[in-house]
This record gives structure tokens, sequence and C-alpha cells, in this order.
């Protein structure tokens, strides 16, 4: 298993895992029409865009890319967390919490006062393992029904 950034080869591979991961684990929590949204949003343009101000990590295993997430640079003070995703058939083998532990050592953390974010109704607990929480300790839904996070570096 390696942990390494995000590379333009991986870029195709990297939306086949947001796109299974999103249908394959979102499907009991969040109306089909949204998810097929969703998938529809996740462009190669997209991630080619975002990979230039956000620093990426994947894990890979024997050639497969199985787990990503990453963090923005910060604006103001203020990083912005990326999704983290990891194969539905590596759940629970604790990938998500070695790329957030990768993602939380990164220099953009490390410049930042704030991190923020937007999470998936059913990742809320995953991610206040890691010190987030929901906005005003609420759970506010956005437009798009993620729920914003945010967690403090200074």
């Amino acid at each position: 298993m390696i942990i390494r950034r995000l590379e333009d080869k991986d870029i195709e591979s990297l939306m086949h895992l947001v796109n299974i991961t999103m249908r394959e684990v979102n499907t009991e929590t969040y109306p089909d029409e949204l998810i097929e949204q969703w998938v529809d949003e996740q462009k190669e343009d997209y991630y080619r865009k975002e990979a230039k101000d956000t620093h990426v990590y994947i894990i890979e295993k024997e050639g497969n890319l199985i787990a990503s997430g990453g963090i923005s640079k910060p604006v103001d003070g203020v990083s912005t967390l990326k999704l983290v995703y990891v194969h539905p058939d590596h759940g629970g083998e604790g990938l998500g919490r070695k790329i957030m532990e990768t993602v939380l050592e990164d220099e953009y953390v490390k410049e930042a006062d704030k991190i923020v974010g937007s999470a998936l109704i059913n990742a809320i607990r995953f991610y206040k393992k890691f010190g987030f929480r929901t906005k005003d300790d609420e759970y506010v839904f956005n437009e798009d029904g993620t729920i914003e996070i945010e967690k403090d570096v200074s």
C-alpha cells in the first residue's frame, strides 16, 4: 500500500473512486437523484483545476486507487478540506483514518488557522474523530445536501 500525492495520471481513477463511493455508500442517506447530480458534477476538468491549489492524497494498493482526501491552499488563513473517499470494497480497513492523518500533517494545514469543509451526513462522526465540528454545532444542510464542518488549527 502506498500513500502519495495525486498525479495527472490518477485523475480518471479518482473520478471512478468518487463515483463508485457516492453511488454505493450514500444510497441509504441520500436520494438517487441527488447522488447522480453529484456524480454528474465530477468532471475531469474539475479535478485538474482542483489539483492546482489543493494537495490531494491517494492510497494505492496493487495499482488501484482505493482512497483519497485533500486540503486546499489557505486563503485568509482558511483551508478547505476535500471529502475523504474510501472504495466500498476497502471500508473498515482504516484507510480513511490514514488519509486524514496524512492530510492533517500537510503544509497547508500548518499554514492555516482554520479548516472548513462540507460533509455528508453519514460521515459526520468520522470527521468528529479528527476534531471537526459542525458549524455552530448544528446540522444545517447546504443546498447540495452536505453539512458544513470546521476545525480550528491555529
